[in-house]
């Protein structure tokens, strides 16, 4: 078969449920050409890279970040109490979070300061819906999905690298198949210490609010199949995990390591916590009158750090299209994010004393 004819075959083939184990699945008919580009999906198909996939799961789409296992030094994944994601790297250095609602969210980093707190997030990502977050340790190469043009359909799965001397993001690289299909594609995340990746996606159960994590070993350099492969469109679909394992393979020491770390993953990370000037963090608060005031410093910081994120959105429009009305908006943002900060900041004053006091 061409690969014209395979490329609109892919639009077509892989928002079909793909076959998990090689058991088959059916899901209703819809148009799943309608919209999408057949010259991306053709030049998709010539570069599919040659993935090895060793397991899978399937769960609920809020239980993405409790269902991947990552070794402590590869960094913490993690959900704010609004439920979005965010990525914390090993040594705590870097932290990215994610605000805004679903049609523009905004993926911002914030580093770690003396004190023991995080700057103001400095937005990275914006717009086109960038979300779920995943930093490799060498704090150069960056994942994240985005509904930005240039994709399959749904959220896509892209790759950005920070520039080296003015620390800049560079333009996002589409990751292809078999990571992106015309569903939902969420997370992506490498980690060099257990030699595993982790991809999660709706492909197999789109609109069911349920995702398939697949677990897959991760190439040093990228190794594509030849055009002419056979299967090639059930490969790009992930239809068959034993289909992509060399034959004679045995991967159940690799899981059972996974399955040790994930018993040693702590069940539930304290709730509430503050950082003392000295870096002492507190969990511990036995009275409830310093715990009341922990939770509504909490909440105001995460309140103020969203109100920061969307204020330098805000900057940037303004840079690239002046107005009167949105140099209204930024004023307005920037006297309500100074009475934030001060009242924010007195807060944390307040709790130091209760905390020294007792």
């Amino acid at each position: 078969m061409k690969l014209k004819s395979l490329a609109l075959s892919l639009l077509i083939a892989l928002t079909s449920a793909g076959v998990l184990h090689a058991q088959s699945r059916q899901e209703p008919e819809r148009n799943p050409s309608e919209g999408y580009d057949t010259e991306l999906a053709r030049d998709m198909l010539e570069r599919v890279e040659r993935i090895v996939f060793i397991d899978s799961i399937e769960v609920p789409v809020s239980q993405i970040y409790q269902a991947i296992v990552l070794s402590p030094d590869a960094g913490q994944l993690f959900a704010d109490a609004a439920d979005r994601q965010g990525f914390v790297s090993s040594d705590k250095r870097l932290r990215y979070t994610v605000s805004g609602d679903s049609a523009s969210s905004v993926i911002a980093e914030q580093t770690l300061l003396l004190s023991g707190e995080y700057d103001a997030p400095q937005p990275i990502m914006d717009g086109d819906d960038a979300q779920f977050p995943f930093m490799m340790p060498d704090g150069c190469t960056f994942y994240f999905a985005s509904q930005r043009p240039g994709g399959l359909g749904g959220l896509d799965l892209y790759r950005s690298n920070r520039d080296s001397e003015d620390g800049t993001f560079l333009g996002a690289v589409n990751m292809g198949l078999p990571y992106n299909s015309p569903a939902n594609d969420y997370f992506l995340a490498i980690d060099e210490y257990t030699g595993t990746g982790w991809l999660a996606t709706d492909r197999n159960n789109p609109d069911s609010g349920m995702v398939t994590i697949y677990t897959f070993i991760p190439n040093e350099v990228r190794v594509n199949y030849p055009p002419d492969t056979p299967d090639l469109l059930s490969l790009a679909r992930i239809d068959n995990i034993a289909s992509t394992q060399p034959e004679g393979s045995d991967y159940e020491p690799l899981l059972a390591r996974l399955d040790e770390l994930a018993e040693m993953k702590p069940a539930q990370e304290a709730p509430y916590s503050f950082t003392m000037p000295d870096g002492r963090v507190i969990t511990d608060f036995r009275d409830a009158g310093t715990l009341a005031s922990v939770r509504q410093y909490l909440a105001d910081k995460r309140a103020l750090a969203e109100l920061q994120s969307n204020l330098e959105v805000k900057r940037r429009r303004y840079a690239a299209t002046p107005s009167s009305t949105l140099s209204e908006e930024i004023l307005r943002a920037e006297r309500e994010e100074d009475a934030m900060r001060r009242s924010v900041r007195q807060q944390q004053q307040a709790i130091i004393v209760k905390l020294t006091d007792n």
